[in-house]
């Protein structure tokens, strides 16, 4: 008998060392690697001239030397299911470019500054480096931080010219027609287009892009008018390293509080748009 046990005990030792040996390595999924985008809020009542366009300081500040308009619109229900999941489906449109942008982004709130924490939550959902169709993003505001996936897709309307953007229905057809399979397949396979289907416009939203040079950074400023009749501004800057984003953010915070223009919140003009 104790031979008998002595040898099913070798068997069970050989066969698990057998396993072991030749059972393929399980890979941790490699982390998204993203760049950085500052972003903070400027105070239009005290930015724009009587006319409405910037004004001479803040264009000789921030070397502002080029500008475009654009028209930007949200698909989204209107309790914004899209958005209390993370996701945001965005149509934009450039003068002088016959081509309109849909993007899809997913976003992941980041705590306490703790960037790779999110990442390993995204990746989780997929999102790691082998999902290559999408941008990987830090977007950094006066106080919190956000994580973002892009997917963006260009293509021409026949029936819309100059800035216009489509309607409802020609939009929710595109978003559907194009939409991504991470969006496609998120809670179950159904949803997204579930929603989109019962989507409304949040928009369309007019505004101009100001480009300029600031401290070696190429600058954008964006300034909008909503539907209420009152505007907002958008001052941003990008960059891949970590670092530089820390310490040119905190410049651009110090010269826009110089000026009285910053507005001290995290607040954004993808959520106050989606919020009219």
């Amino acid at each position: 008998m104790k031979k008998l046990l002595n040898s099913l005990a070798t068997i069970f030792l050989t066969i698990l060392t057998i396993t072991f040996t030749f059972s393929p390595a399980v890979h941790a999924s490699s982390l998204a690697t993203p760049n950085y985008e500052v972003k903070l809020m400027m105070d239009t009542s005290k930015i724009l001239d009587t006319n409405g366009d910037l004004s001479s300081t803040v264009k000789s500040i921030f070397g502002i030397y080029s500008s475009k308009n654009l028209n930007v619109q949200y698909l989204d229900t209107q309790n914004l299911a899209l958005n209390n999941e993370g996701w945001i489906v965005r149509m934009r449109k450039f003068d002088n470019d016959d081509n309109t942008e849909l993007t899809y982004k997913k976003r992941y709130s980041i705590t306490s500054g703790n960037i790779n924490a999110a990442l390993q939550i995204a990746a989780n959902d997929g999102f790691d480096t082998s999902a290559n169709n999408y941008s990987a993003q830090v977007d950094w505001g006066y106080a919190n931080e956000t994580l973002s996936f892009s997917n963006d897709k260009d293509f021409s309307y026949a029936d819309y010219s100059s800035l216009d953007l489509p309607d409802t229905s020609s939009s929710i057809e595109s978003a559907i027609d194009n939409i991504p399979g991470k969006l496609n397949k998120y809670l179950y396979k159904g949803w997204a287009q579930s929603q989109l289907n019962n989507s409304v416009l949040h928009g369309p939203y007019s505004g101009t892009r100001y480009i300029g040079q600031w401290d070696n950074l190429k600058i954008e400023l964006e300034v909008y008018e909503l539907n209420n009749g009152s505007s907002i501004a958008e001052i941003s800057f990008k960059t891949d390293d970590i670092n530089q984003a820390s310490t040119e953010r905190q410049k651009l915070i110090n010269t826009l509080t110089a000026s009285n223009w910053l507005i001290k919140s995290d607040e954004t003009k993808t959520g106050i748009m989606l919020g009219e």
